[in-house]
């Protein structure tokens, strides 16, 4: 039997690039939920710290927050499967393990093939893992990324951003 020691709790979660006017800023909704969908991460968190950020008044503001799809984004997602063999725990404050599951979890990290010109892919996948705390399944082979055709930046939505925003970004 193997026993995984599970430092940082990994995340499943949303992420976006989000262009401020001057350069890719990565943003990180993190959930511990099974799945959530970009809208409400757009809605409830991206979108308002971006209109913030850009200056935009209260109309432009909810007019961004209708466009969820006008960046790069992707997804962390927890899958699970039976495996007798693992037991992962935590440890709390007081010292005591506290027995997560006897599951072997994988996770795919879900973009669409769409990251954003001028950065390193390499380098922004390691951000990534850090992000979503997934560096012990990334070496024990338990975490991968997949390009899916429905994370891809819609066309209608970048056009939208840029009008809205008057900012060129640079695809």
């Amino acid at each position: 039997m193997k026993i995984v020691k599970v430092g940082s709790r990994p995340s499943s979660g949303i992420w976006y690039y989000v262009w401020d006017g001057g350069a890719w800023e990565l943003m990180v909704w993190k959930t511990h939920e099974a799945f959530s969908g970009h809208p409400e991460a757009w809605e409830a968190a991206i979108a308002p710290e971006l209109a913030k950020k850009l200056g935009l008044d209260a109309r432009k503001a909810r007019e961004l927050a209708e466009i969820p799809y006008c960046m790069p984004r992707g997804r962390a997602v927890m899958w699970c499967s039976l495996d007798r063999d693992v037991i992962l725990f935590n440890i709390d404050a007081a010292g005591t393990p506290e027995l997560l599951a006897n599951y072997d979890y994988d996770w795919r990290l879900y973009h669409g093939g769409d990251f954003p010109s001028g950065l390193n892919r390499e380098a922004e996948e390691r951000r990534l893992v850090s992000a979503f705390d997934l560096t012990g399944p990334l070496i024990r082979g338990k975490a991968k990324f997949e390009v899916v055709p429905h994370e891809a930046m819609l066309p209608a939505h970048r056009a939208k951003f840029e009008e809205l925003t008057g900012l060129k970004v640079p695809w």
